[in-house]
C-alpha cells in the first residue's frame, strides 16, 4: 500500500490590494514637484530674466485656488 503524499495548503488570497508601490514610485514625483517649485521660486532672481515682471508665487497660488474652486 502506498502512502499518501502530504501537500501544502494553498495560501489565502490577499484581502487588500495585491500591488505594492515601491518607495521610488512615490519619491520621484515628489522630488520632481519640489524641483519645479524651486525653479518657480528662484526663477525671478535669475540674471538673464526677461523684462516682463515675474508673477509672485503667492499670486500664482491664489490664481490656482480660484481656478480649482470654480
Amino acid at each position: 500500500m502506498t502512502a499518501r503524499a502530504h501537500t501544502r495548503p494553498t495560501p489565502a488570497a490577499p484581502s487588500g490590494p495585491g500591488i505594492r508601490l515601491r518607495w521610488w514610485a512615490l519619491a520621484l514625483p515628489v522630488l520632481t514637484f519640489l524641483a519645479l517649485l524651486a525653479l518657480l521660486i528662484v526663477g525671478g532672481e535669475a540674471q538673464a530674466s526677461s523684462p516682463t515682471p515675474v508673477v509672485p508665487v503667492e499670486e500664482l497660488l491664489s490664481r490656482l485656488r480660484q481656478a480649482l474652486s470654480a
